[in-house]
């Protein structure tokens, strides 16, 4: 039986617009939040009892001073997630307090938030119970913020679609975001577009989608998610069948020149054996009965190392040619100019 799945290797029209890399870093990150690769359970909170000096006269890793707590004071000399804190995140993204909290949409895309604003943006995830569109794209969050907004969405059951485009949220905030996928019963729209998850963080999301019934749309782009993401990808297809678009685009090796024939036929594969089972299974909402759609733009993408990304795929520079003079365009069509060097 053949599969009416769609395999589209240039979607260009029917794909969301992806917002240009922001170029260098406008929002001044100190350089220690960019390499931060874990969740740092120390980080200044307003619920954190008052750091104590020890016995020897040293104070506890785990509850270290003020001074050496709060890594973003360069932003908000305070408690992070306290009044003052808030009050100053609603500022910047010119809200009221009301309209954080009960806004249906909150259009947050390019605010200049970085991982300072992890505790606002958590306490609003929270605290809306009308959200159903939250938009972050093109904001450095970066780990620390990443991991929180997951968390917080763990504790959401609203929220039907989350922009995290360029948010460069990291392995750990791919891990964050599959521990709620496993438990979120609302999440149908997740675009993750260029958020440094490379094979590992793909891993995660794959494995959490074998449980999900709910998810119906998932960007990954530019992830430079490997054949190992490849395979954890196939391997979920083979599982869910719930999920109705997987774009997989500017994927270091799968696309951009850096993956092969077989990587390609096995997500194909893998895609083909997912609609058949989505055939099969009840259809409960309008997306049930579309056929899904796996995209694959074969266009310059991230590649992926052990230290996180390193170089950008590059297509061949083809040389074009220069626009000739009357004069010097008769020459040569009589054999008196040439373009080979000597």
């Amino acid at each position: 039986q053949t599969s009416n799945v769609r395999i589209e290797k240039d979607d260009k029209k029917g794909r969301d617009e992806m917002p240009p890399k922001l170029q260098g870093d406008p929002c001044g990150e100190p350089e220690m939040t960019r390499l931060t690769t874990k969740y740092d359970p120390t980080m200044q909170d307003a619920n954190t009892p008052e750091p104590k000096l020890l016995d020897n006269g040293t104070y506890n890793p785990l509850n270290p001073p003020w001074d050496k707590r709060n890594i973003y004071r360069k932003y908000f000399d305070g408690v992070l997630g306290s009044k003052e804190d808030l009050e100053r995140f609603y500022e910047k993204v010119k809200c009221t307090e009301e309209e954080a909290l009960t806004d249906k949409h909150l259009n947050w895309g390019w605010k200049n938030l970085h991982p300072g604003d992890g505790h606002a943006l958590a306490h609003v995830i929270r605290n809306n119970k009308t959200c159903i569109t939250l938009d972050l794209f093109v904001n450095e969050l970066f780990v620390d913020a990443g991991v929180r907004v997951a968390q917080a969405m763990g504790d959401n059951n609203v929220i039907k679609s989350l922009d995290l485009q360029q948010a460069q949220i990291g392995v750990e905030g791919g891990k964050a975001i599959a521990e709620t996928l496993k438990k979120n019963t609302a999440l149908m729209n997740l675009k993750m577009h260029y958020n440094h998850l490379g094979p590992e963080g793909a891993g995660y999301i794959a494995e959490a989608l074998k449980s999900n019934n709910k998810l119906t749309n998932l960007v990954l782009t530019d992830n430079g998610i490997m054949r190992e993401g490849v395979d954890a990808m196939a391997s979920m297809l083979e599982v869910n069948t719930k999920l109705m678009r997987l774009d997989l685009s500017k994927n270091a090796g799968l696309t951009s020149k850096t993956g092969n024939a077989e990587t390609t036929a096995l997500i194909i594969k893998a895609a083909m054996v997912h609609e058949q089972n989505r055939q099969k299974a009840p259809k409960v909402i309008p997306h049930d009965k579309l056929p899904f759609k796996l995209i694959l733009e074969d266009s310059p993408g991230q590649m992926w190392s052990p230290h996180g990304f390193v170089n950008k795929v590059k297509f061949p520079k083809i040389r074009r040619r220069t626009k000739l003079d009357p004069d010097t365009a008769a020459l040569r069509i009589s054999g008196g100019v040439s373009d080979k060097k000597a």
